[in-house]
C-alpha cells in the first residue's frame, strides 16, 4: 500500500508481539481492577504508571491519577508525587510527543505545584521544539507556561524570530508572533485601525516575512501570515440602510457586519409619529445577521428620520431619509459616508502595498503556476479600492482558475461577489450575461427592487434571502434548481425563472402581490397540470408553464 513491499513478519517478531501484548494486558486488567475495587492507591499509581509507558493515551488513567493527587494532603509529599508525574509525562513524551493527554496532565501537575521550577520547563520545551518545531502542543504548553510563569513578552517574541529565521515554513512561529506581537505593539487607534499592529512594526513584519516568501514563494505559511498582517479586515460596525417599505408595511436594516438583536435599537420618526417598539427578525433567520426587517404599522410619510443605538459601544448614529424607490412606495436612507467601512490607510502602508503588489506581479511572470501571489495581488487590489486595477482583478481571477483548479468554485464565488459590490454599488441591478455562477453574500440585495440575473450559471437563489424589497425577479437561462430562497419575499410580483433545472415545488403562501409566475422549460413542467402546480406552490397567481 502507498508504493511500500509488505514485510513479512518473522515466528520470532510474532513470539515477541505476543508476549508484549500480553504484558500490555495484564497491565491493564490490573489497573482496573484497582478502580473497580475503589483503592487506586500507591500501588495504583505504581501500577498505572507502567501501563502509560506503554499506551499514554488512555485518558481514564490520567483521571484517576489526578484524583489520587487531589485526595492527598499538602505538604512535602505532594509535591514529591508532582515531581514524579512530571517525569512519568517526559518520558511518556519522548515516546510520543503529541500526545493531548500527556500535554495536558503535564499542565495540570504545574498548575498545582507550590514552586514550579519554570526554567527546567523552558528547557524541556526547547529541546521538544529542536526535535520537531512545529508540534503546536509543545506550542501550547509553552504558551500556558509563559502565562504562569508571567515570561517578559519580548523574550518570547524574539524566541518566535528565531524559529522563523531557522525555518520560515514554521507556521506555529509565525501563529505565536501574531498572538505577541498585539500585546507589545498594539494599533495605534484600536476603534478605528484595520490593522492588528502599531503600523512602524506592520511595516517590519512585513519586510521580514516577504524574505520568506522570497525564499519559497510555494509556501503557504508566509503567505497566511502576510494576509493576517494586511489583509482585508471586517468594517467597524455601523448602520448601512434604512429601508421603509409602505406597501408592504415593513422596514429593514443593513448593517455592515452581522449583529445579534441585542445590541442595537432603532427608534423611526415620521412627522409626529415616533416608533420604537419594533419585532426584528433575521432575513436568513440566523441569532446574528446583517439584515433584519419588522412590521411597521404606518401612514405614508414623505420623509422619516431615527436613531440607532448600539448598545456594547455605546454609540449613536442618526439618519434622515435621503431618497425615493417605485415611486413613493419606498423611502430610504443610505449611508453615504463609505469611508466608514474602510478605514483611512496608512499612507505608509499604502506605499508599503503598491511595493509588494509590484514585486507579487513580477514573481507572477516567474512563477505561473504559483497562485499565492495571484491571490495576494486581488487583496491588495481589494484593500486599496484601486478601480484602475478592475480588470486585471477579474484577469487575475481567471488565471487562478486555471492554475488552481482544484478551487475553482471557491474563485468563481469571489468573482461573482467583486463583480455584484461593483455593480450594486453604483445602482445597478441589470447582471444578466455576466458569467456568474453565484449571488455572492446576498446582503446588498437589501435595497434591489428589480432585478435581472438572465444567462449566467447561477445554481441558488438563497443569497435572495435578504431582498426583503424585491418586486421582480428575471433569472432565466440559469441552473436553478429550487425556488428556495425567494419564498419569503412578501413585495414578488413577477417570477421569471424559465429554462433553468427546477425539479421541486416550494409554497409561495407568503407572496401575497405575486402576479405571475413563469416556470417554462423546467424539468418540474412534465410532472403537473395547471391545477396541480397552483396546489404544489399553494398561490392564486398565473403559473406559465409548458410541458417538454
Amino acid at each position: 500500500m502507498h508504493g511500500r513491499v509488505r514485510r513479512v513478519i518473522t515466528d520470532e517478531e510474532r513470539i515477541k508481539k505476543k508476549k508484549k501484548l500480553e504484558q500490555y494486558s495484564k497491565l491493564r486488567n490490573s489497573v482496573f481492577e484497582k478502580i473497580k475495587s475503589g483503592n487506586f492507591d500507591e500501588e495504583a499509581m505504581q501500577i498505572s504508571a507502567a501501563f502509560l509507558l506503554k499506551n499514554a493515551d488512555f485518558v481514564t488513567i490520567w483521571n484517576y491519577r489526578r484524583q489520587f493527587l487531589l485526595s492527598q494532603p499538602k505538604g512535602d509529599e505532594l509535591e514529591k508525587h508532582f515531581q514524579e508525574e512530571l517525569n512519568l509525562t517526559k518520558d511518556c513524551l519522548y515516546d510520543n510527543p503529541k500526545s493531548y493527554c500527556v500535554w495536558f496532565h503535564r499542565s495540570w501537575v504545574l498548575g498545582h505545584q507550590s514552586n514550579p521550577n519554570f526554567e527546567k520547563e523552558f528547557l524541556l520545551i526547547n529541546e521538544a521544539l529542536k526535535l520537531d518545531d512545529r508540534n503546536f502542543h509543545c506550542w501550547d504548553y509553552r504558551r500556558f507556561v509563559c502565562k504562569i510563569s508571567k515570561r517578559n513578552i519580548e523574550e518570547e517574541l524574539a524566541y518566535s524570530e528565531t524559529k522563523v529565521n531557522e525555518d520560515f515554513s514554521n507556521y506555529s512561529a509565525w501563529h505565536y508572533r501574531s498572538e505577541l506581537l498585539p500585546q507589545l505593539y498594539p494599533p495605534n487607534d484600536i476603534s478605528m485601525s484595520q490593522y492588528p499592529i502599531a503600523v512602524e512594526k506592520l511595516l517590519e513584519e512585513i519586510s521580514l516575512v516577504d524574505n520568506g516568501i522570497f525564499t519559497d514563494p510555494d509556501d503557504q505559511t508566509c503567505w497566511f501570515y502576510r494576509n493576517w498582517l494586511a489583509g482585508k479586515r471586517e468594517p467597524p460596525l455601523t448602520l448601512l440602510r434604512v429601508y421603509v417599505d409602505f406597501k408592504l408595511q415593513i422596514v429593514s436594516l443593513c448593517f455592515s457586519t452581522a449583529v445579534e438583536l441585542d445590541e442595537f435599537s432603532i427608534a423611526l420618526e415620521f412627522e409626529r409619529n415616533r416608533i420604537v417598539d419594533f419585532c426584528w427578525k433575521a432575513s436568513d433567520n440566523s441569532a446574528s445577521t446583517r439584515v433584519f426587517y419588522s412590521q411597521l404599522e404606518c401612514k405614508f410619510c414623505p420623509k422619516f428620520k431615527g436613531t440607532v443605538n448600539f448598545i456594547k459601544s455605546g454609540k449613536l448614529q442618526e439618519f434622515d431619509s435621503t431618497i425615493s424607490i417605485c415611486g413613493e412606495e419606498i423611502i430610504a436612507w443610505q449611508n453615504d459616508n463609505i469611508a466608514c467601512l474602510n478605514c483611512k490607510i496608512d499612507e505608509r502602508v499604502k506605499e508599503s502595498l503598491l511595493q509588494c503588489r509590484n514585486q507579487y506581479e513580477t514573481l507572477i511572470s516567474m512563477e505561473q503556476e504559483n497562485h499565492w501571489p495571484v491571490v495576494a495581488c486581488i487583496g491588495i487590489t481589494d484593500i486599496l479600492q484601486d478601480d484602475s486595477k478592475h480588470l486585471k482583478t477579474f484577469e487575475n481571477i481567471s488565471h487562478l482558475m486555471k492554475v488552481d483548479s482544484k478551487r475553482i468554485n471557491m474563485y468563481r464565488y469571489w468573482k461573482s461577489m467583486i463583480f455584484i459590490e461593483k455593480k450594486l454599488a453604483c445602482e445597478i441591478s441589470d447582471l444578466k450575461n455576466c458569467d456568474l455562477y453565484f449571488l455572492g453574500n446576498g446582503f446588498d440585495f437589501q435595497k434591489v427592487v428589480s432585478l435581472d440575473i438572465c444567462n449566467n450559471m447561477i445554481a441558488s437563489l438563497l443569497p435572495l434571502q435578504y431582498a426583503v424589497h424585491l418586486r421582480e425577479l428575471y433569472a432565466s437561462g440559469n441552473q436553478i434548481c429550487s425556488l428556495k430562497g425567494i419564498e419569503n419575499l412578501q413585495g414578488l410580483m413577477y417570477i421569471i425563472v424559465k429554462n433553468n433545472r427546477i425539479n421541486e415545488t416550494i409554497k409561495l403562501s407568503n407572496l401575497k402581490y405575486l402576479k405571475m409566475i413563469n416556470i417554462s422549460a423546467n424539468p418540474i413542467c412534465s410532472c403537473f397540470n395547471a391545477v396541480k402546480f397552483s396546489d404544489e406552490f399553494a398561490t392564486t397567481a398565473t403559473i406559465v408553464y409548458d410541458e417538454i
